[in-house]
């Protein structure tokens, strides 16, 4: 018999999420959550070791009156960690049947970003500093964060003009920035760049998102989840020189009921999703949307970019097949089924995988 869990639980193992058992409860402070999960995962699976992947976590011992859900993605440097994220939160919304989805994101940009907004806020507040009062001109060249994320009502007007940390990206968080913006593109939903999403207690670095959605068509959106990429408070820390850590923490309310595990029991044979280059790593989110949808499971790896160091992680056994997902079968939108001990394959076109890949598999 297969064994039960939630239905988040169902999607967050699809997309490549072990599960935490933090002894501490989860906070309601999201902030105070992301640290407690970094500390635990890197005392679980880090220290003391000298090479190691990236870790995707998801936070479980949840109590049935705390519907929150937090998932982490540790040690994986570019938006791949953010796209899996948001992918994995969006079909979990879908599955508890959420309704109007929408994403709004924004860049805080790194450290050269975040000088260059600091300069341009200074030279701001100095233009207009007829609008501000003795306490905020004495703030202005050593902290004009403070004027930015004030919640006094008579600066509101003020800073709806100011600059804006996406308005001062440096080139390579722009080109950071932009590729999560392709990767949002791909899951077909609509979403926002929303300047004004900041983060006043300088928590999240480069990427910030909220996520809003309704139980009917007709339901006003609530924000259910909120998350982004937190490398520099990580390593602050955990004293590491760098760290890597991209979270999102979900309040909606979620099924309690045990759903069963619908594993595809046409096959015992495993899936390995290998992909090269840019475009797959883009399209292989589609790929793993489609294998969730005809239950079937598949094992991937996304912080190594030859197929080699993949399959080495992998470890496929001979009676296992290959899904191969490159640049050819990106452009012509395929993907490779291999026989691992036979060595031959054929190709399935993307759009009929879910019908087709049963049959090839029995």
């Amino acid at each position: 018999m297969s064994e039960k869990k939630y239905l988040w639980e169902n999607t967050a193992e699809h997309y490549g999420f072990d599960f935490l058992d933090i002894e501490e409860k989860v906070d309601d402070n999201p902030i105070k959550t992301k640290v407690n999960s970094l500390k635990f995962i890197y005392k679980q699976d880090f220290e003391g070791k000298r090479k190691v992947g990236s870790k995707f976590k998801a936070i479980k011992n949840f109590k049935k009156k705390n519907k929150k859900i937090s998932l982490n993605i540790i040690n994986l440097e570019g938006a791949i960690a953010e796209a899996i994220i948001l992918k994995t939160a969006l079909e979990i919304l879908k599955d508890e049947g959420y309704k109007n989805i929408i994403i709004n994101i924004n860049s805080l940009g790194d450290k050269e970003s975040h000088k260059n907004f600091k300069r341009k806020l200074t030279e701001f507040y100095r233009e207009n500093k007829n609008f501000l009062k003795p306490f905020e001109l004495k703030k202005i060249s050593s902290d004009p964060f403070a004027i930015y994320y004030s919640k006094k009502e008579y600066l509101n007007e003020l800073n709806q003009s100011a600059p804006t940390p996406i308005d001062n990206l440096s080139e390579e968080s722009y080109e950071f920035f932009k590729l999560l913006t392709e990767f949002i593109d791909s899951f077909g939903i609509e979403y926002t760049i929303d300047s004004q999403l900041t983060d006043d207690k300088k928590f999240f670095t480069k990427s910030i998102f909220k996520i809003y959605a309704g139980k009917t068509k007709k339901d006003e959106l609530q924000e259910v989840a909120i998350g982004g990429r937190y490398d520099d408070y990580g390593s602050n820390i955990l004293k590491k020189k760098k760290v890597y850590a991209v979270g999102l923490q979900m309040n909606f309310n979620h099924s309690l009921k045990k759903n069963e595990n619908k594993k595809n029991k046409k096959t015992e044979i495993k899936i390995h999703l290998v992909k090269i280059g840019m475009n797959a790593e883009i399209k292989f989110l589609k790929i793993l949307e489609i294998l969730k949808k005809i239950y079937l499971p598949v094992n991937f790896v996304v912080d190594e970019n030859k197929i080699s160091k993949q399959l080495e992680k992998l470890k496929p056994e001979p009676e296992d097949k290959l899904l191969i997902f490159g640049v050819k079968e990106a452009k012509n939108n395929v993907v490779t089924l291999r026989d691992i001990k036979t060595s031959s394959q054929i190709k399935i076109n993307i759009d009929e995988l879910d019908k087709k890949i049963l049959k090839l598999l029995k």
